[in-house]
């Protein structure tokens, strides 16, 4: 059966040649290409907002009210903390580092830093630019 059958509906989040990221509802995925095998999967309270498969195929992570990560080497991370809840983006910064961008209307904005092999974060700097105002589909950070 194929990929696109499989999970009719998924919402892409991030794609490789080998690997696809994506969420139906609030249920997100990272499925391989080659034989449709989900590798990983996680429920999440809204829909995820983003996501980032390394290039290497060693980690993805998945980003909403919660951050998951799958690592390929390693068991797999449940970030359930307060700080990182309610990621709006997400971008890529070293081969295994990432940005993480907290809810930018939120009563904490913020923008964090992770490592997906170790699991370890970090906040890098506070993100007050659009609290108090009205709600954007692009934001600038």
């Amino acid at each position: 059966m194929s990929l696109a059958k499989m999970y009719e509906g998924l919402q892409l989040l991030d794609e490789t040649d080998e690997l696809v990221l994506g969420h139906r509802s609030e249920d997100a995925y990272l499925l391989r290409k080659r034989d449709s095998r989900c590798l990983f999967e996680d429920n999440f309270y809204g829909d995820p907002s983003c996501g980032y498969i390394s290039r290497q195929h060693t980690w993805a992570v998945v980003a909403g009210e919660h951050v998951a990560v799958w690592r390929a080497s390693y068991e797999n991370i449940l970030l359930p903390t307060i700080a990182l809840q309610w990621v709006h983006a997400m971008r890529l910064v070293d081969t295994d580092l990432l940005e993480l961008l907290t809810d930018p209307w939120g009563e904490h904005p913020a923008i964090w830093r992770l490592a997906p092999l170790t699991g370890t974060y970090w906040k890098a700097a506070d993100f007050l630019t659009y609290q108090q105002q009205p709600y954007k589909d692009h934001i600038i950070w």
